[in-house]
This record gives structure tokens, sequence and C-alpha cells, in this order.
């Protein structure tokens, strides 16, 4: 069940992302909804599952909408990587929240526009920061946050905890 609920949530994340968002924008930047139900349930369970998932749901958005076939996995799994490494030994806050969801965007738009400068795609950095980066840290902020208190609600069951974290050892 838990798999099943992780790769539900993955592919609703991908269609938020990569459908309605694109037609949405806050401020001039789309709202990744992968990264922030990535890093709502990185921080949950302190695991690289939650990783894996979305750079699974990344390889169909490589696909369907990228010039490049890694160009989406290459940004999920890094950022969730960097994630994991950083939370996986710390109990974090409200602040913290707020921070790792900021860093986390800024790091997953780094990771793209130094991609598309390996694919010699026409990349205006100042305009990037100025219209996408920094005026979409807000919104991702507040998605992540909100994203976060309802995978917290969801992780209050059993099933979609590891096993590991009930396992008996002794």
């Amino acid at each position: 069940m838990r798999y099943l609920t992780l790769f539900g949530i993955s592919v609703v994340s991908m269609i938020l992302t990569a459908c309605i968002s694109p037609n949405m924008p806050i401020f001039g930047a789309q709202i990744d909804y992968i990264l922030a139900f990535m890093l709502a349930m990185v921080m949950m369970e302190k695991t690289m599952t939650p990783v894996f998932y979305c750079s699974g749901v990344a390889v169909f958005m490589d696909a369907f909408f990228s010039k490049a076939f890694g160009f989406y996995i290459l940004q999920y799994l890094l950022t969730g990587l960097m994630i994991y490494c950083f939370i996986r030994k710390k109990n974090i806050k409200f602040g913290g929240i707020i921070g790792l969801a900021a860093v986390s965007w800024m790091i997953r738009e780094w990771i793209g526009v130094i991609l598309c400068f390996f694919m010699d795609a026409p990349v205006g950095l100042g305009l990037r920061i100025i219209h996408s980066i920094l005026p979409g840290a807000v919104p991702q902020i507040l998605v992540s946050m909100l994203v976060y208190y309802l995978i917290k609600k969801l992780y209050r069951h059993r099933f979609i905890w590891p096993v590991a974290t009930f396992a008996d050892w002794s």
C-alpha cells in the first residue's frame, strides 16, 4: 500500500507540475509540485525512496516535455539527494521548512539553468533570476508548507511508513 500511495502522489504531482502549473504561473514562475511533495516526504521519513519515485515520474516528463532525455531526472535526483544528505539526521522545525523549500527551489532552478547551458539552449541568466527564480521562491515556499502539512497528516497512518520503522530488531 505504501508504494502504491507513493506512486499515486508522484503521478498527481507530475500532472500538477507538467500540465496545470505552466498554464497558471504565479509571479512568472511555474510552481513545482513534484519538488514540494518530494521535500515533504523526505523530511517526514528521511529515506531516499520519495526521491526515486519523484525521479521516476521525471522520466515521463523527459519523454514528453524535454528536448534532452535526463533534463528533469537530473534536476530532481540531484536536488533530492542534496535534501536527503542535509536532513537525514536533523529534526526540522518551521523555519527549516521555509529555508529548505527556498533552497531546494533555487538548487533545482540552477541545475536546470546549468543543463540548459550544456544543451546550448538560449537562457537569459539575468532575466531568469529576476523573473523566475527569485519571485517563484515565495509561492514555492507557501506550496511546500501546505504540502508538508498534508503529508504530515498522511504520515500519521502506519501504512505509509517504511517497514523498518516498526521492525523490532532485538
